[in-house]
């Protein structure tokens, strides 16, 4: 009988192991691959994370934590556009205002070429467009593509915007979207009915001007 009961609680125990990580696989989404997106705060794949105070260390790579900005009142899809919304996640000062809040992010685009030259203007707990805190600006081939070529990323420092430290993505070829060497990954999702409404997340790495 005391052997049969050992095997009984070995095997209960098993049994809720394979449980317990079936259900973690399955709708566990706190801790993503190092391949996901980035969440707010540190680094990852072992770079340190894009700062206005970056250049201070030694480092040419940073990870641009994912920056998500909901309820757009705008779709990708048109041809040129003006709209804004609060960003709820991604790195200091582009995601955050590093008070705890949320800052308005000024999202624009118009026709260049066969693609579209997209900018993400970030200001404080409210728009005010003398003061921004943090720009994105780039090339995106079309709709649907997710590849945001970034030619002029800046992080504003206390010394007020355009100081602070810049930053580019070298598109390298072979290079996936969100990968280190590669253009930043870019995401747009229709938010209710009709279409009009979107948000889009933005995630990967930058390369710091000048090393």
């Amino acid at each position: 009988m005391r052997k049969l009961s050992v095997a009984l609680v070995l095997g209960l125990a098993l049994a809720l192991a394979l449980s317990t990580a079936a259900v973690a696989s399955a709708g566990d989404t706190s801790a993503p691959p190092s391949s996901a997106p980035g969440s707010l705060g540190g680094g990852r794949d072992g770079y340190r994370e894009c700062t206005p105070y970056f250049s201070e260390g030694a480092g040419q790579i940073c990870t641009l934590n994912r920056i998500r900005i909901g309820d757009l009142n705008c779709s990708f899809s048109d041809r040129e556009a003006h709209c804004g919304g609060y960003a709820t996640t991604g790195s200091f000062p582009w995601g955050t205002t590093g008070d705890a809040h949320d800052p308005y992010v000024l999202v624009s685009w118009h026709p260049n070429g066969s693609g579209r030259l997209l900018t993400l203007t970030s200001y404080g707990h409210q728009y005010d467009g003398r003061n921004p805190r943090a720009k994105l600006e780039g090339y995106v081939a079309g709709p649907g593509r997710k590849e945001f070529d970034i030619h002029e990323a800046i992080a504003g420092n206390d010394e007020g915007f355009p100081n602070g430290d810049g930053f580019y993505t070298p598109n390298l070829p072979g290079r996936e979207a969100g990968t280190p060497g590669g253009p930043l990954y870019m995401k747009w999702t229709a938010v209710g009915l009709g279409g009009g409404r979107s948000e889009v997340e933005i995630w990967g790495f930058l390369y710091l001007n000048g090393r």
